[in-house]
């Protein structure tokens, strides 16, 4: 939330490579272009969050709803939502624990029934759906007609810009006065100054992530931050 609590979180994935920066996901596209790699990798991704998150309430801890993303390509199939549903199963963990992060860009493959039953049955269980990226593509309207989404993030170009380009702060205020009338969950992406952060709060964005409240950190960082119920300075 704009007022310091943590209220989510979304599970990052990085390449070490020795004596090399680590490497977000836009460093090897070529994975998420092909059904077998993305699915093995999502796997990892998902089990490896799943476990973290039982430790953590083992723990006596009790942790946000925590985002994954899901690439276009794993929607070739029709058992994507029952996959993950059985990996939640497996660590005894609640579907409300899970946030789906989606583009629009799962809209240009050739799967849009398994796609459409997939996110149907995740909401039914539970699991909260959001369209990333919002308002830099031209179905991000459609996908809201057509999908249970939960919420929205607004795109970080907008966030970007919204100090220095007025037309910005207005596209993010109607982004957030329409989230409000269709009744769906707004959060501005990229927050990295002071000064965003101000603004959003005086045009009324009720959520917001990026390095201003935190960098990344390892899931035992994330640990800690829960254990101390840290509120980040606003």
């Amino acid at each position: 939330m704009l007022d310091g609590r943590i209220t989510g979180a979304e599970a990052l994935m990085r390449w070490h490579r020795p004596g090399e920066k680590a490497c977000g996901p836009e460093s090897f596209p070529e994975i998420f272009r092909n059904y077998d790699l993305a699915t093995r990798v999502s796997a990892r991704v998902q089990e490896r969050v799943f476990k973290d998150i039982a430790l953590w309430r083992r723990a006596g801890l009790m942790p946000p709803h925590i985002s994954i993303n899901a690439a276009p390509v794993e929607f070739m199939q029709d058992d994507y939502a029952e996959k993950l549903l059985a990996r939640l199963d497996h660590f005894g963990l609640s579907a409300r624990q899970i946030e789906l992060e989606l583009t629009e860009h799962v809209l240009y493959q050739n799967s849009e029934h398994y796609m459409h039953r997939a996110l149907t049955l995740l909401r039914r269980a539970g699991v909260r759906l959001t369209l990333d990226d919002f308002g830099t593509g031209y179905s991000s309207l459609g996908f809201l007609r057509d999908y249970p989404v939960s919420s929205i993030k607004i795109d970080r170009s907008f966030i970007r810009k919204i100090c220095i380009d007025p037309s910005m702060e207005v596209i993010v205020g109607a982004i957030i006065r329409f989230g409000e009338t269709v009744s769906v969950d707004v959060v501005a992406e990229g927050i990295e100054t002071q000064e965003q952060l101000m603004l959003l709060q005086k045009i009324g964005c009720p959520t917001g992530q990026g390095f201003l409240f935190s960098p990344p950190v390892v899931a035992t960082s994330f640990a800690h931050l829960l254990a101390g119920s840290r509120q980040f300075p606003v």
